[in-house]
């Protein structure tokens, strides 16, 4: 089973549903309300090898398995507008 992973957030603190929602599909800056409680920041930029930097402060990981590198589809912008319906989700994004 492949599991795939585009990013990952670790907060020192929790997030309100508001946070998460309007920073789900952003690119992660200072300007987020909780940026200063940020523990560890993966991007998995990388593309080759068997680690991934924390850009958060330094606890790199290194991947007990080979991982299997891929270009993502996610879409990341500096503005992202999202629509939540009973049933559906949809966005706008501008980058």
């Amino acid at each position: 089973m492949n599991i795939g992973i585009d990013e990952l957030r670790v907060w020192k603190s929790v997030l309100t549903e508001t946070e998460i929602r309007d920073w789900m599909s952003r690119k992660l800056n200072n300007e987020h309300p909780q940026f200063d409680s940020l523990a560890a920041y993966f991007r998995f930029d990388e593309n080759t090898g068997t680690s991934t930097e924390d850009l958060a402060g330094g606890n790199n990981a290194t991947f007990v398995n080979t991982p299997v590198w891929t270009k993502s589809g996610a879409e990341l912008g500096d503005e992202v507008a999202f629509t939540f319906g009973e049933t559906s989700v949809s966005d706008t994004l501008t980058i």
